[in-house]
């Protein structure tokens, strides 16, 4: 709720179509969402990425989206080595993941 105990929603997103299909419709799907968690190794704040630990010895390259908030935008501004986080996007290969947000840290 805001200020005045209005409800609002910071981000809505839509993963599949509910609901029943005709037989015959086609539906594409694109990649999956997915939730990462692991530890920055590094930073590189003109191309807008970091390298995340995933696993033990496992790095992806983690991409803002060009469409995060802009509290994501402010959080990757202040990230830093040996930060965890936890985020969620999509991967576009095996080893790039573009970051569509960060997700709070329940540790």
């Amino acid at each position: 709720r805001d200020s005045h105990g209005y409800s609002y929603a910071d981000l809505i997103r839509i993963q599949e179509i509910a609901g029943s299909r005709n037989e015959g419709d086609v539906v594409s799907s694109g990649p999956q969402i997915q939730t990462l968690a692991g530890q920055v190794q590094s930073v590189n704040r003109r191309d807008n990425s970091f390298e995340l630990d995933n696993r033990p010895g496992q790095l992806v390259s983690v991409l803002l989206s060009q469409n995060v908030r802009e509290s994501d935008k402010d959080r990757f501004r202040t990230l830093r080595a040996a930060d965890h986080v936890r985020i969620e996007g999509k991967f576009m290969e095996r080893d790039r993941f573009e970051l569509l947000s960060f997700l709070n840290d329940d540790s």
